[in-house]
């Protein structure tokens, strides 16, 4: 499943954001997401810029089968005004397994510098 966000705030680099992903009551059920770790891997060019994780708080689940991740201003500082691509992993260890799916979230430059 290959799912591309359009209409969607974009990632600002340099700038702390929270995007929200929603799933399908199936989907979530059959992927168990209301509990465990999760962990979100963020890339761009085939390179992992930065990993969200339950752990850390960066990922919560405020209710109806969704996730918000919190990107801190540090993350997209290192992103490219390009789409940034990023998938699921429940657990950690050799427990660890891939959620189906890669996700596109637009990244853009900001007008007004951070400062």
């Amino acid at each position: 499943m290959k799912v591309i966000f359009t209409n969607v705030e974009a990632i600002k680099v340099g700038f702390s954001i929270t995007i929200e992903v929603g799933f399908g009551q199936a989907f979530w059920d059959a992927e168990q997401m209301d509990t465990g770790r999760i962990r979100i891997g963020f890339s761009q060019d085939g390179t992992t810029l930065w990993t969200a994780d339950t752990l850390d708080g960066s990922i919560t689940r405020p209710g109806n089968r969704k996730f918000e991740i919190s990107v801190p201003a540090s993350a997209s500082a290192l992103m490219l005004p390009k789409p940034v691509t990023f998938d699921f992993v429940r657990g950690d260890g050799p427990d660890a397994r891939a959620i189906p799916g890669q996700f596109h979230w637009p990244v853009e430059i900001q007008v007004t510098a951070n400062a």
